[in-house]
């Protein structure tokens, strides 16, 4: 898979990854990565592969990914906010 960490997620569209992948992308399982598709966070891509292995749309993995960044980044400054009322 390529490095999805440089670049617009236009670069990405049509791009697929496999359950694995995503897993490892996202530090993740990958029972975590199926009920992330079972709940619509990130999406499959139909047909599946003739093997039966399911295709991930790598644009959405990137968009969980972000999302799951920012709140993060909410929670950090929130309690960045709290050490500072607690200092003072």
């Amino acid at each position: 898979m390529a490095n999805l960490y440089s670049g617009s997620t236009q670069r990405f569209e049509g791009a697929i990854m496999t359950i694995a992948e995503a897993a490892t992308y996202l530090f993740v399982s990958r029972p975590h990565i199926r009920k992330l598709l079972a709940s619509g966070k990130i999406l499959e891509i139909f047909p599946k592969d003739p093997n039966g292995q399911v295709n991930i749309d790598v644009v959405s993995v990137e968009a969980y990914r972000r999302e799951q960044a920012a709140a993060i980044q909410v929670y950090q400054d929130a309690q960045a906010e709290d050490d500072e009322k607690q200092e003072h």
